[in-house]
């Protein structure tokens, strides 16, 4: 398979945790994003089993769990995060940069407004931070003239509204015969 389209089959993966596993979405919001956007370098699975200790008095769900399971659910989660090429290393694990290509991006694009359309703000979005880029960055990202094939975008102020112009297959179609055309 194509190194793009791997790489899009990993995004895709990690995309449908954040969608359909809360634990997975606050982990990854609570503990990686934070490591990640603070500039630290290294995670560790004590620090995702000390936000699941400290989580466990406040939800039904984890109260239930040992210490060893909380830290068997910590390991996992770095293990995934691994597989999915977002992290490297043993017992501690090196963050790795992430910067998504254009087709990943729009792909990313397409999967949340279709798992979340209670906005078309981009901007607003619970799934934006989860694009690993900053405000500025995203907006000049998403004003890249390879996107106006896909996405209808506007700019008032505060708000980036995108519209989609293709249907999800549609789309995957596209993406397809532009990745193989570029080789």
């Amino acid at each position: 398979m194509l190194p793009e389209l791997e790489a899009l089959k990993r995004w895709a993966i990690f995309l449908q945790l954040l969608a359909g596993n809360n634990l997975f979405r606050l982990l990854t919001k609570e503990v990686y994003l934070k490591v990640y956007f603070s500039g630290r370098t290294t995670i560790a699975g004590d620090e995702v089993f000390a936000w699941l200790k400290d989580r466990q008095g406040h939800s039904p769900q984890l109260n239930n769990f040992s210490d060893s399971t909380l830290r068997m659910i910590g390991s996992k989660y770095l293990t995934i995060l691994k597989k999915l090429g977002m992290v490297d290393g043993t017992v501690k694990k090196r963050l790795l940069t992430i910067r998504l290509s254009d087709n990943e991006l729009l792909f990313f694009l397409y999967v949340i407004f279709s798992v979340d359309d209670s906005t078309t703000d981009i901007l607003k979005s619970p799934y934006r931070e989860f694009l690993f880029l900053e405000r500025e960055e995203l907006i000049r990202a998403l004003k890249n003239i390879s996107f106006m094939p896909f996405l209808a975008i506007a700019s008032t102020g505060e708000a980036l509204t995108v519209q989609l112009k293709l249907s999800p297959q549609e789309l995957v179609d596209a993406i397809s015969h532009r990745t193989t055309a570029e080789i």
